[in-house]
């Protein structure tokens, strides 16, 4: 910026006969005798400056000069000033402070001494000098002001660049608190409906217990646990095979010694399943009715006797559940194994043993 553009850059301060200036305000009238007054002159001499010319540039031309004129008054009470450095003498604080800016001496002192009235040279000299401090001063405070201005807009980037950061950081606790939600609600879920589930089983083991309790079909406490088992849908896969079965239900069984009820069905048992061995197509040999008092007095009545006919193949009725049957597409290869241990059972519980 030239020293001519100044007058722009301090704010332009029109005359309006002495007053204050028309459409001014007060701040720039102050901004403008701020900038006087860094030159070294004083309030008042900035301020009758101002309202004899139109602008900082015009009103320091002024001061240089009608100075002299204004610092004759009877309010001046200091003739020079001399630098306590170097015994520099000056007319004014103004050349002083010019000399201060140029060479950094800033230390000064009132004296006595009179300094002769600037000829037309010298005064085309220091305002020459004027105009270059004003220069300088304003281009430092233009550099002040951009590096205030980055420093500004790097504080506002910085903060933006915060907020987005915490604003990121709310959104994931937000997520966060959302997915532990979504997984409590699955967890809590997932508990009911195990809880319900355990129920439904345990009430098909009980129903399964009881009916083999009632109709003797083998060790109740077995029916409860592979009924509990089959509903929960965790039957073991290496489940017995009918061969074990029979051999664990003929187990039970042989309890039965006293009175020769275990003899009576392993008995009665061995000519079942012979029948269907010799007469395989004869539907009557393939059904049982287990309500038959006959069959519950020798079978029904005694543990394990009906697990027996279910290790050879037997199953309770879908239409009927108060018969077994065996299915025409049974194994009776399974029936006949099953049959050979029953064999053996009966030869073990027959009395004259």
């Amino acid at each position: 910026m030239s020293a001519e553009g100044s007058s722009n850059a301090a704010g332009s301060v029109p005359n309006a006969d002495h007053g204050t200036p028309s459409g001014s305000s007060d701040s720039s009238i102050a901004g403008a005798v701020a900038q006087i007054v860094e030159m070294g002159y004083s309030k008042e001499q900035a301020e009758k400056a101002l309202l004899e010319t139109k602008s900082v540039e015009a009103a320091l031309e002024w001061l240089v000069n009608n100075g002299d004129a204004m610092d004759s008054g009877a309010s001046r009470t200091a003739k020079s000033y001399r630098c306590v450095d170097t015994g520099k003498l000056f007319r004014s604080m103004a050349d002083a402070m010019i000399y201060a800016e140029r060479t950094g001496h800033a230390n000064f002192e009132e004296t006595d001494v009179e300094i002769p009235p600037l000829t037309a040279e010298e005064k085309a000299e220091r305002l020459k000098k004027v105009k270059a401090m004003i220069k300088e001063k304003m281009a430092k405070r233009e550099e002040e002001e951009k590096k205030q201005e980055l420093e500004r807009e790097k504080a506002r980037r910085e903060g933006g660049r915060e907020m987005a950061k915490i604003r990121e950081e709310q959104l994931a606790l937000q997520r966060q608190r959302e997915a532990e939600a979504r997984e409590r609600e699955k967890q809590r879920y997932a508990a009911e409906a195990k809880r319900l589930h355990e129920q439904v089983a345990r009430d098909k083991a009980e129903r399964a217990m009881e009916k083999a309790q009632r109709l003797g079909l083998g060790d109740p406490k077995e029916a409860y646990d592979k009924a509990y088992a089959a509903a929960m849908g965790t039957s073991n896969p290496e489940e017995k095979s009918p061969v074990e079965r029979a051999e664990a239900s003929i187990k039970v069984v042989e309890a039965f010694r006293v009175g020769g009820k275990g003899y009576e069905c392993v008995k009665t048992v061995k000519k079942m399943l012979s029948n269907v061995q010799s007469n395989p197509s004869e539907a009557k040999y393939r059904k049982v009715n287990l309500n038959n008092e006959t069959f519950k007095a020798k079978v029904g009545s005694v543990q394990g006797g009906v697990a027996l006919l279910k290790a050879a193949g037997f199953a309770v009725s879908d239409e009927d559940q108060s018969a077994l049957v065996l299915a025409q597409d049974a194994d009776l290869h399974r029936l006949a194994q099953v049959l050979e241990k029953v064999a053996q059972a009966e030869t073990r519980l027959a009395p004259s043993n």
